[in-house]
């Protein structure tokens, strides 16, 4: 290597180091990341792909330890083929290393789980001991998250040995905060804060300052907050937020938020959650390795109990609250026994859609046999106190879900009765189908699949879905689709919409008057339907379909007329 050369390399390792160390030692990614920058320009301008390599690496240490996920993808796909098989393993391991905390960082455990393999191959084939405290670091972190927490603990013994062994304290301290995490996420909060305090003991005796330092009080905070110790919590949480901050590692400020531990504060808990979920929505972060599912649902509900919309999509993926909504009807109850009397009306109409979320939608089939899909489940007609209560709702969907003056219904099934009459069935039949629907309504917010208000009569346009809308939608857009000359999709919609057609308009019902206009209105659309299904097959050459299509319409008829002489 020439001497300007070696001069220029030697700079730019200089620039590598430093950037690792800004990173790995103090934290300081706003420092580290620029350095290895340099480094890699200098790098580049040696054509040294040595230096490149590592210096990108580093840079995506950086970007995973700020929680710039984004970034951290984009460097890490750019040198996946500067590491293959062959060539550089320590190089191989250590980016791979660096793609594992991704990986856990961002809930991707298979991934994270395939790098350990394979990097605990290569450190084993190659003997690359000095990489091995890292990996065993990860793997622990990968135990915990998985739940296999007695895998975890034999890692964390191994940290500990290795630790005696280098003689210092680092991977001591690392040790026992894997172990205070471990109890953590099993909920031995006592257990935790033993090894957490164990930590805190080992990396004191280190350079105060360290971003190790640090990650061990904020677990300390989540530790003490869990337990009820929202002092304690506090005097952890508040420096380790502000050094995270001044580091720029938004996950980490992100989790802090979002535990809030001023809970009776709630002007302060609203900033805090607002500031830790707009940072969660804002960088896609649907994971959080040190918040409880208990205490993010707990921050969540405070921001749509103070907010009343929802907070982004990312941070809805990392809660699953369909998977438990019991727990997330604790948290609403929690709030709204706290909340100031003046405001309750207001928190629980924040809080509705959330409520609503958590119910599960309901499909109401119509055409050929009537059923009523709630989740997965066909609802037993036995459940609804007699017929009525169906008629009730079929009248509903006759007249198209929204907005039905009472008056019209009440005439569709009792014409005949006097005015206190018919509202007085009206109301016991209405009660009857609502119940039915919904058998464990919430009083503070109750029914939602059925609203009344002002005399007007709706199905919620969220919670409930009927096969008849969809068939008449599919078949305007169907019809659009063939008159703009896009006939491959327009016949893809014309065969949904014929498959939605599964028989007549509530066939089970063939003599109530006012129903039948309307099944003969569909009963015609679902012709229409079949001739443009078939007129397509034509155009496209596809004769068979064709002639089954024209089939079909031609049996239709046949059934028409058979059921025109009956009647």
């Amino acid at each position: 290597m020439p001497g300007k050369e070696r001069f220029t390399w030697a700079r730019g390792l200089l620039w590598q180091q430093m950037g690792l160390g800004y990173m790995a030692g103090d934290g300081n990614i706003a420092k580290g990341v620029p350095a290895c920058r340099n480094a890699v320009l200098l790098g580049s301008k040696i054509n040294n792909p040595d230096l490149v390599l590592h210096a990108s690496i580093t840079i995506a240490f950086g970007h995973v330890q700020a929680g710039d996920f984004v970034r951290a993808r984009q460097v890490l796909v750019k040198i996946r083929g500067m590491t293959r098989e062959g060539r550089h393993p320590e190089f191989r391991v250590l980016k791979n290393i660096v793609d594992i905390d991704f990986a856990l960082k961002s809930g991707r455990f298979e991934d994270a789980g395939n790098l350990l393999m394979k990097s605990g191959q290569d450190i084993e084939k190659f003997g690359l001991i000095f990489l091995y405290p890292s990996l065993v670091e990860a793997g622990a972190l990968y135990r915990v998250y998985t739940g296999r927490f007695e895998e975890a603990f034999q890692m964390a013994d191994h940290l500990n040995d290795f630790s005696i062994l280098e003689g210092n304290n680092f991977y001591k301290g690392i040790a026992h905060r894997v172990m205070a995490l471990s109890f953590f996420k099993q909920g031995k909060s006592k257990a935790a804060a033993q090894e957490i305090e164990n930590a805190l003991n080992a990396l004191d005796q280190l350079r105060k300052g360290d971003i190790h330092h640090f990650l061990t009080q904020q677990l300390a905070g989540v530790i003490y907050f869990e337990t009820g110790n929202f002092l304690k919590a506090g005097g952890f949480l508040r420096p380790s937020r502000d050094y995270f901050e001044t580091i720029s590692s938004d996950l980490n400020c992100a989790e802090n938020d979002l535990i809030s531990w001023e809970q009776k504060d709630s002007p302060n808990a609203l900033r805090l959650i607002h500031r830790g979920l707009k940072i969660a929505s804002r960088e896609g972060y649907v994971f959080f390795p040190l918040i409880s599912g208990k205490l993010l649902v707990r921050a969540f509900v405070l921001w749509m109990a103070f907010e009343g919309t929802f907070p982004g999509e990312a941070p809805m993926r990392s809660l699953n609250l369909k998977e438990d909504p019991l727990r997330v009807m604790e948290e609403m109850d929690r709030v709204l026994a706290w909340v100031r009397p003046r405001e309750k009306d207001r928190i629980i109409e924040n809080l509705r859609p959330l409520y609503k979320y958590l119910l599960p939608a309901i499909r109401i089939e119509t055409l050929g046999r009537f059923n009523i899909i709630c989740g997965r489940k066909v609802l037993d007609g036995k459940i609804f106190e007699g017929a009525r209560p169906l008629l009730l709702l079929k009248s509903i969907v006759l007249h198209g879900s929204r907005d039905i003056p009472k008056e019209i219904l009440m005439d569709d099934l009792w014409p005949e009765a006097d005015t206190a009459s018919g509202e007085k069935n009206f109301k016991i039949n209405l009660h009857r189908l609502r119940k039915a629907m919904e058998p464990e309504v919430k009083k503070e917010f109750g029914y939602s699949y059925i609203i009344q208000k002002a005399g007007l009569v709706s199905l919620d346009p969220v919670l409930v879905t009927l096969d008849v809308d969809e068939f008449l939608a599919l078949s305007i857009r169907a019809a659009e689709n063939e008159k703009n000359n896009e006939l491959e999709r327009a016949l893809e919609l014309y065969d949904s919409a014929a498959e939605l057609y599964k028989g007549d308009y509530f066939a089970e019902e063939p003599y109530l008057e006012w129903i039948l206009r309307k099944r003969d209105l569909l009963r015609a659309k679902y012709i229409e339907v079949l001739e443009g299904k078939a007129r397509l097959h034509e155009e496209l050459d596809q004769i068979q379909k064709a002639v089954e299509t024209w089939q079909r319409i031609l049996d239709m008829g046949l059934i028409l007329k058979r059921l025109t002489r009956t009647s």
